[in-house]
């Protein structure tokens, strides 16, 4: 009685998955068939891969020329079937006497009377088929032809462990997400390396470059990109040169404007091979946080140098009216320390939302001795992040005055004022504030626009809407910023 085995679900997976079903008419399973004839003297041989509805012919010798021309044959004309449901294997005198196979068609179309089968079986130990000896005459197998037989069926369970091992690294190959490619150098008359021509490129290659992995088969680095990069050349010539591997970065403009970064690594003296990925996201990281450093670095030394001239100007208005030295000093370091609160609020975006005067008023506190600064509006709420574009304009506008504006001169003054307007067309309410110096001296537009005028004239949002404005008055310097109030109130970035 069959075992079952012929149809077993997981005998059957891994038969699917070793891919052997596709491997008809090989060579090395040829050779394995001559072998078979030569050892046991049989006009035909065959290595059968066995499946629950078909046989495969992976290797064959003396077949009739139309079954060996299909490389198969269909269950009713295989006696190898047996040898799997069993997985042992099976000896035939005279197939025409034997109820098991009396009635198999193989006997009629291939000719088959004798038959010697030995299973095959895949590295994880599933039973796939049979190598067999076969004779259209009877024949008496004798204890030795079993013996013969075992020795090229391990054999071929060698083969078909390699066949195994080659489709897992090969589906490795192909499945990868990293591109893949095998670089032969070409060199000039000099032996320096000139270029190099592609041999085994895996799909990824194509998915990352965009170059068409079989039109690149076999072409040169310049013939397919011809404005590439020339470094690269230098960095696998490097590989080859030292036999060691090297990991290198490039960026390739004419593959979109992409970064890539790979490893190299010699195979011998004339070819290597590379794997690489795209870190173009990556890089455009790193390029966009160096930019953010930078501006940070900037936007440090210039609060440092203000706050140093804040500083300045409010120990010399300090000391410029006060009555006497004690004084002076406990008005210093209050007015020193609501700077340091002014600055708190400027690098703490994280804080909850406040109001638009609160935020005003602890952004002017170091400026203001009671009769200096003009300071009203509504209490409107803010979100933190306006609040802190805000009060770095704030910071800006009163530094200036402080430096170069009204409050400069000893009659100086400054109106600070904000309110709700209403834009009718589009229907939205819109934050509206002034900054109007008074008794200053003259001021006129700068020569050129620092990064505190651009800060000011960036405004609070980038909204239509939104206008900020810069007047040079005779009088003092005039500000007004107008934005969507929707948009300050937000906790999100404006």
């Amino acid at each position: 009685m069959p075992n079952d085995l012929l149809s077993d679900p997981a005998r059957l997976r891994a038969l699917h998955h070793s891919n052997l079903l596709k491997a008809h008419s090989q060579a090395q399973f040829g050779r394995i068939a001559d072998l078979v004839r030569d050892m046991l003297d049989v006009p035909v041989a065959i290595v059968s891969i066995v499946s629950d509805t078909k046989q495969v012919f992976a290797g064959h010798r003396g077949l009739p020329a139309e079954w060996a021309a299909l490389g198969g044959t269909p269950l009713s004309h295989s006696f190898c079937q047996h040898v799997v449901d069993h997985d042992t294997p099976l000896m035939v005198t005279d197939a025409r006497l034997e109820p098991l196979l009396a009635q198999n068609l193989a006997i009629r179309d291939l000719d088959v009377i004798a038959y010697l089968g030995v299973p095959l079986h895949l590295p994880s130990g599933e039973v796939i088929g049979a190598v067999a000896a076969i004779s259209p005459e009877p024949r008496a197998w004798d204890p030795l032809d079993l013996e013969r037989l075992g020795r090229v069926a391990a054999l071929a369970d060698t083969e078909i462990a390699v066949r195994v091992s080659e489709l897992k690294w090969r589906s490795l190959f192909e499945d990868m997400q990293e591109g893949f490619f095998i670089g032969e150098a070409i060199r000039d008359k000099s032996g320096r390396m000139i270029d190099w021509r592609y041999h085994d490129i895996n799909p990824a290659f194509e998915t990352l470059t965009g170059l068409l992995r079989h039109g690149s088969q076999g072409r040169t680095y310049r013939e397919l990109v011809s404005d590439g990069e020339e470094s690269i050349i230098d960095t696998f010539a490097a590989v080859l040169e030292t036999g060691q591997p090297i990991v290198f970065e490039v960026f390739m403009a004419a593959l979109g404007n992409r970064w890539f970064e790979g490893r190299a690594r010699a195979l011998d003296d004339n070819r290597f091979a590379v794997v690489f990925s795209d870190v173009n996201e990556r890089k455009q990281r790193e390029l966009q946080e160096t930019e953010r450093r930078q501006l940070l670095n900037h936007e440090l030394a210039h609060r440092l140098k203000n706050t140093l001239a804040v500083v300045g100007a409010i120990v010399s208005q300090t000391l410029r009216n006060a009555d006497d030295l004690d004084s002076a000093r406990s008005t210093t370091m209050n007015r020193i320390k609501a700077l340091a609160t002014a600055h708190d609020l400027l690098i703490s975006g994280h804080k909850d939302a406040g109001t638009v005067g609160a935020m005003i008023e602890a952004s002017l506190a170091p400026h203001d001795d009671g009769s200096r600064l003009d300071i009203g509006g509504p209490v409107i709420p803010i979100g933190s992040e306006a609040a802190l574009t805000l009060s770095l304009v704030i910071h800006e506008l009163a530094t200036n005055a402080s430096k170069y504006g009204a409050l400069s001169a000893p009659e100086g003054r400054v109106e600070i004022r904000w309110s709700v307007i209403e834009e009718r067309e589009a229907g939205k309410a819109l934050l509206a504030f002034s900054w109007t110096e008074h008794n200053g001296p003259p001021v006129s537009p700068p020569e050129t626009s620092g990064f505190g005028s651009q800060l000011i004239e960036m405004g609070l949002s980038r909204s239509a809407l939104a206008e900020s404005r810069l007047d040079y008055h005779r009088d003092g310097l005039r500000c007004r910023i107008v934005a969507p109030l929707d948009e300050l109130v937000s906790e999100a970035k404006v």
